[in-house]
């Protein structure tokens, strides 16, 4: 049986999540073992009820040296159960806070109670973790690591040599909040245009949506694909979205998705939200905007591909002069996690 120098467990995402598949990358290009669990459920309620308890067996079955949870429920009810048992990184990729106002389930008579759980967590994560890392900086806690999730170049596919002139992509959870009526209003106006669909459905009328809008030869819908398949078909097209609504969880936030599009060589049109906006402004990889400025500039790039070639590129190397610091600052965490678990007692 292989026992792993650090297992990430998860019961709340999938095994191709794209910061679960970096982090184990990093591990494994550094000289680590490293591993995957996910645990699925058919509920939300079962998840949080039953999930630490099949995760803490599975821990107990492998014997890790150490667990990266990335998982809010498992930091706050696992880490009390296997304490003192392996050493312990909590991944920290949202700020919860701003969630609470961004998930519909979440409704206004559940907030006070989430507020409260929020709280405990904090509390438990801190006190039983022996290193707490964060996707960003303004995520809200005491972190000890900030480990963005810029990709390293060898995490996904290199840039295509030739780009589509007629095709985009939308890669991530695929939710009203994440722009898709904005992305078939583009598809339904420029007729010349295909757009491929990659991630979970979360809308259930959308293929019928697809369907009455006569889109379903320009609307191709993959569903959840490899992480590494995922960015290959991105890699052939001509510019990559993220057409986010500006609500609180997303508004400084930058979307990992942004980043991810540069590392395959193509830009982003992305809406004009604060966080992803001066991002590419900044690096110079994209067009951010309203509605009509994305659809005239699309309708730019198809009739001179060298444009987004090239606004592709700028993203590209600023990706490439992102790659040694990642990976050295999560094997650093991982270095002072193993040293904090044999000096330290939780």
């Amino acid at each position: 049986m292989t026992h792993f120098d650090i297992l990430i467990i998860s019961t709340a995402h999938d095994s191709e999540d794209g910061r679960l598949v970096r982090h184990k990358n990093c591990f494994e290009r550094n000289g680590y073992t490293a591993g995957i669990h996910t645990i699925s459920f058919s509920s939300r309620f079962a998840r949080f009820i039953l999930g630490p308890i099949r995760a803490r067996k599975h821990i107990i079955t492998q014997k890790p040296r150490c667990i990266l949870i990335p998982d809010p429920e498992l930091q706050l009810l696992l880490l009390p159960m296997i304490r003192g048992q392996c050493a312990v990184i909590s991944d920290i990729h949202e700020d919860y806070d701003l969630v609470k106002s961004d998930r519909p389930w979440i409704s206004a008579w559940i907030k006070p109670v989430v507020g409260l759980i929020l709280k405990f967590l904090d509390f438990t994560r801190s006190r039983l973790s022996h290193t707490v890392i964060a996707a960003a900086p303004h995520i809200n806690v005491k972190t000890d690591f900030i480990i963005t999730n810029k990709p390293n170049i060898h995490d996904l596919p290199n840039p295509a040599l030739s780009t589509s002139s007629s095709e985009i992509v939308y890669v991530g959870d695929i939710r009203e909040s994440r722009g898709v009526d904005m992305m078939l209003d583009l598809v339904e106006e420029i007729q010349e245009i295909t757009l491929h669909l990659i991630g979970p459905i979360k809308i259930p009328s959308l293929r019928k949506q697809i369907q009455e809008k006569e889109l379903s030869e320009r609307v191709i819908i993959h569903g959840r694909l490899s992480y590494f398949e995922s960015w290959e078909i991105a890699s052939k097209c001509i510019a990559g979205l993220s057409l986010l609504s500006d609500t609180p969880a997303f508004r400084h936030t930058v979307p990992t998705k942004v980043w991810e599009y540069w590392t395959v060589g193509i830009p982003v049109l992305a809406t004009d939200i604060p966080g992803q906006a001066n991002e590419i402004k900044e690096v110079q990889g994209g067009a951010t905007g309203d509605y009509n400025f994305l659809c005239a500039s699309l309708r730019q790039w198809i009739q001179e591909p060298e444009i987004p070639k090239n606004l592709g590129s700028l993203g590209r190397n600023y990706i490439e002069s992102q790659v040694e610091t990642q990976d050295q600052i999560l094997c650093s965490a991982l270095i002072e996690t193993l040293q904090n678990f044999g000096n330290k007692e939780i």
